[in-house]
C-alpha cells in the first residue's frame, strides 16, 4: 500500500511540474510574439491592361 500511494505522489507530482512547464513555455512564446515587429503591408498595383492569352488578336510566334 505504501508503494503505491508513494507511485501516485510521484505520479501527480510529475503532472504539475508537466503542467507548470507548458505554462511556463505557453507564456515565453506569448511573450515572444508580441515582442516581434509587424508585418509590413505592400500594396500591390495591378497594370490598366492585363495580358489575356485567350483573346481573339493574339498569335502565336510565326504565324
Amino acid at each position: 500500500m505504501r508503494v503505491a500511494v508513494g507511485m501516485d505522489t510521484a505520479r501527480r507530482r510529475a503532472a504539475a511540474q508537466a503542467r507548470a512547464a507548458a505554462r511556463t513555455r505557453a507564456l515565453e512564446a506569448r511573450r515572444a510574439a508580441e515582442a516581434t515587429e509587424p508585418a509590413e503591408v505592400i500594396e500591390l498595383i495591378t497594370p490598366d491592361e492585363v495580358f489575356d492569352q485567350y483573346a481573339a488578336d493574339r498569335r502565336a510566334v510565326g504565324e
